[in-house]
């Protein structure tokens, strides 16, 4: 869960960092096209940023040879280890935090439901006139608005003093401004926390306006007809609903005041390349905590320099003696003499130090950060305790037999973002 929580933050951060940019350099340029679509990629961007991982270590293999009478007879468990002394300090915190997000992320799953309902509802209730491909739908409202190709209009509307506005509302069905809406409130729901996501919400929706206010005005709609139309249907107050486009709404005045702009020069879509180091930028830090500083990341053999030892038993599928069948290894076996010091692999903080009744006898984890664990098994003893911040190349603990094993030697894995990783792969 606190690898969930870690991921929201840091979606919400790009998210954060991409919509001010955007606010701050695009958002009064009359390129409405490409500003939806700048808007659009925010979303799917900013989920995906926080995955890209870049790393910058170079490894070498190194040669396992195989000795068969050194084995390890016990279950997997890497997965189910917990880091015991920091989740019993923070079990609270974060619990409190997943329960106040699972109370939002559900009442804006129960709105949206709802304004999907009276949507249907509001269908039920009217007259519906099928033109080409629209649904003109007469219902009790105050404001036009649209829906895919559903154009609720209200009960007293004339259709041949305005018919602009079923323009207006048929090009926003064409130009499939109803799935930016959905997918957006979808995306709200899931980050509400984030108070950028509902100003979001608001500039896309204003710029589906300035998008289809651009194309009528080309297509022959009077500049001034059609801005007297559009203060004609003023209504206030009223209540808008995300998931509508509304010919009028609360960006009336935005609106206005870009018809009337003058339209940027060509030049000036050289400013959208802001964007790439903008985006660079943001992958190298979300990737920082792996690439900056590679003394914690794994990346030695976790004995003393200078001991003697070598892999018995290394990474993958490998046949096991006692079961006579072919087992996965999770970790790297490394035979030496016992109260051979072990050492730590990179720098991070003790989260296990105890003994392991499941096979792994007395047991160390590590945290490094960036989604990289280490554990360190069958130690004879150990000289750690949880909370403990190790630099690389302490010593933790010594070699031993104490789990299930004919022989004293280390078992070690190495855990990215959960799941196990070929320890030799990280060995310069």
């Amino acid at each position: 869960m606190n690898d969930f929580l870690y991921y929201l933050i840091k979606v919400s951060s790009a998210f954060s960092i991409l919509y001010i940019l955007y606010k701050f350099c695009f958002s009064k340029m009359t390129f409405h096209s490409l500003n939806r679509v700048i808007l659009l990629f925010t979303l799917p961007l900013s989920l995906v940023i926080p995955f890209i991982n870049i790393e910058f270590i170079t490894t070498t293999p190194i040669h396992v040879t195989d000795v068969s009478k050194l084995f390890n007879d016990f279950e997997p468990i890497s997965n189910n280890i917990i880091a015991t002394q920091n989740i019993k300090n923070s079990f609270n915190i974060i619990g409190f935090m997943l329960l106040m997000y699972g109370v939002g992320l559900a009442f804006g799953l129960i709105k949206f439901s709802f304004n999907l309902f009276k949507l249907t509802q509001l269908k039920q209730n009217g007259k519906t006139i099928k033109k080409y491909n629209y649904s003109i739908i007469r219902t009790d409202i105050k404001l036009p608005f649209s829906f895919f190709k559903w154009i609720y209009i209200p009960l007293n509307f004339q259709e041949k003093n305005n018919d602009s506005i079923i323009k207006h509302e048929k090009l926003h069905g064409e130009l499939w401004h109803t799935l930016d809406l959905i997918f957006t409130e979808l995306y709200r729901i899931v980050f509400w926390f984030n108070p950028f996501v509902y100003m979001f919400h608001k500039d896309l929706k204003t710029v589906h306006e300035y998008q289809v206010d651009a194309i009528l005005i080309k297509g022959g709609v009077k500049k001034s007809d059609y801005l007297q139309l559009m203060l004609n249907n003023i209504i206030a107050p009223y209540k808008f609903i995300g998931l509508y486009n509304y010919f009028n709404g609360l960006t009336i005045k935005k609106r206005v005041n870009m018809i009337t702009k003058n339209k940027n020069s060509r030049w000036q879509l050289l400013r959208y390349f802001l964007i790439i180091p903008v985006i660079a930028i943001m992958t190298m830090s979300f990737t920082s905590e792996i690439t900056n500083n590679t003394n914690d990341i794994p990346s030695i053999v976790p004995l003393k320099l200078n001991t003697k030892h070598e892999i018995s038993s290394g990474f993958g599928k490998r046949f096991h003696p006692i079961l006579k069948k072919e087992k996965f290894h999770n970790g790297v076996d490394f035979k030496a003499k016992k109260g051979t010091p072990v050492i730590a692999s990179a720098n991070g903080i003790i989260t296990t130090a105890e003994f392991n009744k499941k096979g792994y006898g007395n047991l160390i984890i590590i945290n490094h950060g960036g989604g990289y664990e280490t554990m360190y098994g069958q130690l004879e003893s150990y000289i750690v305790k949880n909370g403990t911040k190790v630099n690389k190349g302490d010593v933790i603990g010594y070699v031993g037999e104490s789990g299930r094993a004919t022989a004293p030697h280390l078992h070690y894995e190495v855990l990215k973002n959960g799941k196990n990783v070929n320890p030799s792969n990280y060995f310069n």
